[in-house]
């Protein structure tokens, strides 16, 4: 039969046990609360990174279009422009044989 000291040791260690098992757990717990706002903080950072691919790529598609309107109004590519700043006069030169 157990001796009343060694059932105070048992009880004493039992309680030793569950402190240390409760503070784990508390530590565990907050641990797993800053993992999930940490989660939470990058999935509102991907969400932005995904609208920000879904912009560049619905701007992509219309690019050709932009480019394109750009180049025609771009003043190499403008005939007028390009006339009216050439510094070298047109020259006309006669027809062969003439």
């Amino acid at each position: 039969m157990l001796q009343i000291d060694q059932i105070k040791e048992l009880c004493r260690e039992y309680k030793e046990t569950t402190s240390k098992a409760d503070n784990s757990l508390r530590e565990l717990f907050t641990q797993m609360r800053a993992v999930r706002r940490q989660e939470a903080a990058l999935l509102v950072k991907f969400s932005a990174v995904n609208r920000t691919l879904l912009e560049i790529k619905r701007d992509t598609q219309r690019s050709p279009l932009l480019e394109q309107d750009a180049h025609n109004r771009h003043p190499s590519t403008d005939l007028h422009a390009h006339v009216q700043t050439s510094e070298a006069p047109i020259q006309i030169l006669p027809a062969e044989g003439s």
